[in-house]
């Protein structure tokens, strides 16, 4: 079972060593104490047997039109539903209209995710990533 929680400063530790581990281009600490002190951001936690497995995190600039900034689930507990649980649960917690992310061109596992959740690709970004990847900007209606 999955436990779905909001992240804050006691929290934090663990979600900081997955993004150094599984993103390329992690957030350094001062980026992250931004987040934990601006209601503007929502960072969510995912546990199984008191291990965190996963997280997400979001900018809540508008109230109802959101962007994922981030979402990650260890190697270990992937293919499990944990990403789809997290965002569910957001979901279900907040009026939004929308969701809108990028993603990596290349990144086809993510991309699939993505699409079956029920995300479509709005426009192509070229040389989005400071490496000079492209990127797909993606956007989620919800009702």
């Amino acid at each position: 079972m999955v436990d779905i929680f909001q992240v804050d400063s006691e929290s934090i530790k663990p979600v900081k060593k997955l993004d150094q581990k599984y993103f390329p281009y992690p957030w350094n600490s001062s980026q992250w104490d931004e987040v934990l002190g601006n209601k503007r951001y929502l960072c969510l936690g995912a546990e199984v047997r008191g291990e965190l497995v996963g997280f997400c995190l979001f900018d809540m600039l508008q109230a109802d039109q959101v962007h994922l900034l981030k979402i990650v689930v260890k190697e270990s507990h992937r293919a499990q539903g944990i990403a789809h649980s997290l965002l569910t649960h957001f979901l279900h917690a907040h009026k939004v209209v929308s969701v809108y992310l990028e993603v990596d061109t290349e990144n086809q596992i993510a991309l699939d995710f993505y699409l079956n959740f029920g995300f479509e690709i709005l426009v192509k970004k070229s040389r989005y990533y400071s490496n000079g990847e492209d990127a797909y900007g993606m956007l989620l209606k919800y009702d």
